[in-house]
């Protein structure tokens, strides 16, 4: 059974609901016949089906101030980075909404290379921008992504990646949106750029429900701070 209660809700959202509980809501819900549900237990859910349910209930539980909440990610991060010299080509994200938004970094920190996902049918690749607005347009699913002129980076130049994803673990799982970009993406070299989760804490959770070969997250960022400096950070090593 996987554990899907966040360690510390954000004081802005309603209590955390355990995973367990939530299915049964969302299965309560549905007009499905009470027999067919008799026997029909979330332990025996597929690790598939626990990672859809949980998007689910991740995307109903949105962050009130997601703006002050984004600035504190990149103060914690810029903190970091001062500390990091070779950090000088970083891979961030075009945020959907619910997401952190972390593009202020290319005003707050100019002196370093920013590099951004363009989605080239079922894979992507990383194109580095200087002006966000000039030099972006509308992508799948609304999504802002790179012209496809700009100039394109490869995985080997990127020093670190701010990875997006709609919940974490203390154990540096990553639960992403289902589509696999950013898991074929890294998929194509055992030698990854340092790796950072970024998320809310309310979606910091203490487990995820994951696979053998999936790629571990380096540390988790919330507006909190890294997961690593945590006191449940013991899986962080």
């Amino acid at each position: 059974r996987f554990s899907a209660r966040p360690l510390g809700p954000a004081s802005t959202e309603p209590p955390p609901v355990p995973f367990a509980e939530s299915f049964l809501a969302i299965v309560s819900s549905q007009e499905v016949a009470s027999g067919e549900l008799k026997n029909f237990q979330v332990p025996n859910l597929s690790i598939r089906e626990h990672k859809a349910l949980l998007r689910q209930q991740c995307r109903d539980r949105r962050m009130a101030d997601a703006a002050t909440a984004s600035q504190a990610i990149v103060g914690h991060f810029l903190s970091r980075l001062r500390q990091q010299p070779a950090w000088q080509t970083i891979a961030l994200f075009l945020p959907l909404p619910g997401e952190p938004d972390v593009t202020s970094l290319l005003a707050t920190a100019p002196n370093r290379r920013y590099v951004f996902p363009r989605v080239i049918g079922k894979g992507m690749e990383f194109h580095h921008l200087i002006d966000i607005t000039s030099q972006t347009t509308a992508g799948p699913w609304g999504l802002r992504e790179p012209l496809a002129s700009c100039p394109v980076v490869p995985i080997e130049q990127i020093d670190i990646m701010l990875c997006p994803g709609v919940a974490f673990s203390y154990a540096r799982h990553r639960l992403g949106k289902g589509a696999g970009f950013y898991d074929r993406y890294l998929a194509q070299t055992s030698s990854h750029p340092e790796l950072i989760g970024v998320t809310f804490d309310h979606l910091l959770f203490e487990e995820l429900p994951h696979e053998e070969h999936d790629i571990l997250m380096h540390d988790v960022l919330t507006e909190k701070g890294f997961a690593s400096q945590k006191g449940a950070s013991s899986s962080l090593q």
